[in-house]
């Protein structure tokens, strides 16, 4: 499982993927005004194993800037000084998504350090982007499961808007910014985190 629709597809395991800089990738039906559903990074298919993306920039795609939205068993995958900023701003969006459906997959690990969103939603008729309280990052499944082991946040910069965080067994968070942080992980481990707009909120039903 995976999106097939995006600017840049990784579909192996193991890659190592850095460097890259992919921007205004959206595109919208001219009678509807909707965007399509495509990411600028995404994955497909058979990644997954021990990976990497390093150093990528992305903007403006049509639902998600870098979206890890493949299926796996006990990966383990690093998202490393990367910057996502604002998709269209005509739908629903978010710079950052991780995502799996199968609801047996299990003991998968998403690592984000140093990653940042500046303007984490799109304004109409300005390149500049905005900063409200609507998602940066998100983690949800098709509705059953438990797919990830962890989820870890070192030294991001996501102020603003809203990081809504399940489908895992644990979150950590260490030295990033947040606007809020939505939480349904049963345990959480923060360290010198700040939060400049909502805060946080322990859920007891799942924000995704």
């Amino acid at each position: 499982a995976g999106i097939a629709s995006a600017a840049v597809n990784l579909n192996a395991p193991n890659m190592d993927v850095q460097n890259i800089y992919a921007r205004k990738t959206c595109d919208v039906n001219a009678t509807t005004g909707v965007p399509n559903a495509g990411y600028v990074i995404g994955t497909t298919g058979l990644f997954g194993g021990t990976a990497r993306i390093k150093g990528c920039y992305v903007d403006y795609g049509g639902k998600h800037g870098i979206g890890l939205v493949t299926d796996a068993d006990n990966s383990d995958v690093t998202v490393e000084d990367c910057r996502a900023e604002q998709c269209s701003p005509y739908g629903s969006q978010s710079p950052w998504v991780s995502y799996m459906s199968g609801a047996t997959k299990t003991g998968n690990i998403h690592r984000y350090i140093r990653c940042i969103t500046d303007k984490n939603s799109g304004l109409i008729g300005s390149t500049a982007g905005q900063s409200d309280n609507q998602s940066i990052w998100l983690s949800h499944n098709s509705g059953s499961g438990t797919q990830f082991a962890e989820f870890e946040f070192l030294d991001c910069l996501f102020p603003s808007g809203n990081v809504a965080v399940g489908i895992s067994t644990l979150i950590t968070m260490e030295g990033c910014t947040f606007g809020s942080v939505l939480n349904y992980c049963p345990t959480i481990n923060i360290n010198r985190c700040k939060f400049d707009n909502k805060g946080l909120d322990i859920l007891t039903t799942d924000p995704c």
